[in-house]
């Protein structure tokens, strides 16, 4: 299933699989910015990591660890947190993480 201007699409059935990994799915990229799907299967991640863009981190199943600012934050199905240009991250599955990553180019 794709993502087109036409039509509703459930996000928990575009997500890809990850069975034992992490992948991603482009559903939107435009010059502002652009929108990625993520799978991670439990115990796997992101490792720190730094983008010079704002970023909307949106958990859609399961839950993460996110280290950002010398803290750990956990978020779950339903909450979202910020990433700041620049600040390093990175993203652990506490359990089968889905989520919507947001980046802000402009």
């Amino acid at each position: 299933m794709s993502l087109d201007s036409s039509t509703v699409a459930p996000l928990d059935r575009l997500a890809p699989d990850a069975p034992d990994a992490v992948a991603s799915r482009v559903l939107l990229k435009a010059g502002g910015g652009s929108a990625t799907l993520f799978s991670i299967a439990e115990g796997d991640g992101l490792k720190e990591h730094a983008t010079p863009h704002e970023a909307l981190f949106t958990v859609l199943g399961g839950a993460a660890e996110v280290a950002l600012g010398g803290a750990t934050h956990t978020v779950r199905a339903g909450e979202a947190i910020r990433f700041p240009a620049r600040a390093p991250h990175s993203v652990r599955a506490v359990s089968d993480l889905r989520f919507l990553l947001v980046l802000l180019r402009a």
